[in-house]
């Protein structure tokens, strides 16, 4: 080859590689190697460039301190600008310092929540605010991430976000308030938010009121007393023709002013739920999971105790096969009433344990004791009743009507369907796991710091309503992404030390030994192949030169 052509070909190759920059945008890959694709966002995600018709700015604020202490912001980063690579240029994302640009009081106006963590420096204690929160502007909208702790609902929490500020659509829950001390304008904000953050928007169903068809689902919460006739008629209508609701719903009532306990008047709300196929049982459940309240007593300085009406579902106790708990890492649930699975016979009705206590779990039955200053009477009946107990139940199928004397009022020509259709119903023996600011009743519980733990744990139960609201309404895409996350299994070398150090040796081994060696074997080995190919060349020329000879 000449050095003419050696320069052509130079210059052609630097020009292919030139032009591949240019329509990098557009013609690209990403090569995910891991089994389970845990570096992937979800099809849904990746093709969001397809529906968004202009710019998607998302902006992480994230404090520097936090980022310098903790691997997860540059986790969250790393999963944004996947977002960024996919999108086709259609995504925008900026990393921001809130207290460095100034702009903290800004965002938090905007919802994003500020943490105090405690830190060291130069030897003296101090307590520092750090912010790890995103925005997501789309034209004149703006949604808020108030804050950002995990990765395991992330993707889901960024995707059905911009997808409903693109389509300028809203899914539509209907909540039904039935348990007496809870006000829906003052005990739900916080579910509001996050709801309406998830794109969801939320119609509330008064007394009476006929259960509209087009909702996505529907949200039972109470109602064990409260409800009558009327209401009981159209929440079984709405079953009937197919309908997917939650019934958070208990047949104790708890008095928190007070510290009382009594069983409720069952008003047919328990019977209807009984018939369908799941006994809501009017006892409460015990279990010591690191669960506590305040100690306010006189002679104790402070400090809390344990409490074990207020239970923590461990992820051992979860279903991770069912959609609505799997990447559920834990629940918490307050003066829980158990359940049985009853279901009627030869109905077809599906039936699934989503939750439960563990073995060491116990009930107590009439006269209840729950006051925290009672504790004493607490393990009145654990030797008899000690066992695991189903918390949360899930059925599918085709429902009986509860009112079969009714039939005939739904069967008019406007509505001429006697047959019912598939629905879903998931039932838990608690209404309180719903609300923020049921412990803000009693002034024992209104520590600050026992508060601000109460609100952390809402946030992971709002995330089980999210996945429960999306599961019933069918979001089969978005649900996807969350059924998706459970089979990474980076997170579980966490709670497995032994395999999580066989990791890090590996990799260490891998990178500094083995790689170097198959580059020096690599290098080897190329030069062996030129040098026995040039002595293969010199054997020819020298042969094809003797053959020469001997013709002349």
């Amino acid at each position: 080859m000449t050095k003419k052509q050696t320069k052509i070909i130079t210059l052609m190759i630097l020009a292919v590689i030139f032009l591949g920059f240019l329509v990098s945008g557009r013609l690209w890959f990403l090569l995910d190697l891991t089994g389970n694709k845990a570096h992937t966002i979800a099809e849904v995600s990746r093709n969001l460039h397809r529906e968004i018709q202009n710019t998607v700015k998302i902006t992480y604020y994230i404090s520097d301190s936090l980022r310098a202490a903790d691997v997860l912001p540059d986790e969250i980063i790393d999963l944004l600008r996947m977002y960024v690579s996919y999108s086709r240029g259609k995504i925008h994302l900026s990393i921001i310092d809130p207290i460095k640009e100034r702009v903290d009081h800004q965002i938090e106006q905007l919802g994003i929540v500020p943490h105090r963590i405690p830190s060291l420096e130069q030897d003296k204690f101090s307590i520092s605010i750090v912010y790890s929160g995103i925005t997501i502007e789309y034209l004149d909208k703006t949604m808020v991430i108030p804050s950002v702790a995990s990765l395991e609902t992330l993707e889901y929490d960024i995707t059905s976000r911009i997808r409903s500020m693109i389509s300028n659509s809203t899914r539509t829950l209907g909540v039904i308030i039935g348990e007496f001390g809870l006000d829906w304008n003052v005990n739900f904000m916080f579910m509001q938010g996050i709801f309406m953050q998830a794109g969801y928007q939320i119609r509330l169903i008064h007394y009476g009121e006929e259960i509209p068809e087009n909702i996505n689902a529907l949200f039972v919460i109470g109602g064990v007393e409260a409800f009558d006739e009327t209401i009981l008629k159209n929440i079984d209508r709405y079953i009937h023709k197919g309908g997917k609701a939650l019934f958070a719903v208990k047949g104790v009532h708890v008095d928190l002013e007070q510290w009382r306990a009594g069983a409720m008047e069952n008003n047919g709300l328990l019977d209807m739920l009984s018939y369908y196929g799941v006994d809501v049982l009017p006892q409460l459940v015990m279990e010591y999971s690191n669960m506590v309240v305040p100690n306010h007593e006189p002679s104790q300085s402070g400090g809390f105790m344990l409490y074990p009406f207020l239970l923590r579902v461990a992820p051992s106790n979860i279903n991770q096969n069912h959609p609505v708990s799997s990447r559920l890492s834990e629940l918490y649930l307050y003066w829980a009433n158990p359940l049985e699975i009853n279901l009627p016979e030869d109905s077809g009705i599906e039936a699934a344990e989503l939750f439960s206590t563990g073995d060491e779990a116990w009930l107590m039955a009439s006269p209840y004791y729950v006051s925290p200053e009672l504790d004493f009477t607490y393990a009145r009946d654990r030797a008899r009743t000690q066992g695991k107990r189903t918390l949360g139940v899930s059925l599918s199928g085709i429902f009986p009507r509860f009112f079969e004397e009714d039939l005939f009022e739904y069967n008019s020509i406007e509505n001429t369907e006697q047959e019912g259709k598939p629905a879903n119903i998931i039932v838990i023996g608690d209404s309180f796991f719903t609300s923020e600011h049921l412990f803000m009743l009693n002034k024992d519980l209104r520590d600050e710091d026992f508060h601000n733990w109460i609100v952390t744990q809402t946030i992971m139960n709002m995330s089980f309503l999210i996945k429960t609201a999306d599961w019933l309404g069918d979001d089969d895409d978005i649900m996807g992404i969350r059924v998706r996350a459970a089979s990474n299994k980076l997170d579980k070398l966490a709670f497995q030390p032994e395999k999580e150090a066989a990791a890090i040796s590996f990799i260490h081994t891998l990178n500094v030994y083995i790689v170097p060696l198959l580059v020096v074997f690599a290098g080897m080995f190329f030069i062996l192949w030129r040098r026995s190919k040039i002595k293969v060349q010199d054997q020819e020329i020298s042969e094809n030169e003797t053959g020469e000879e001997n013709d002349i």
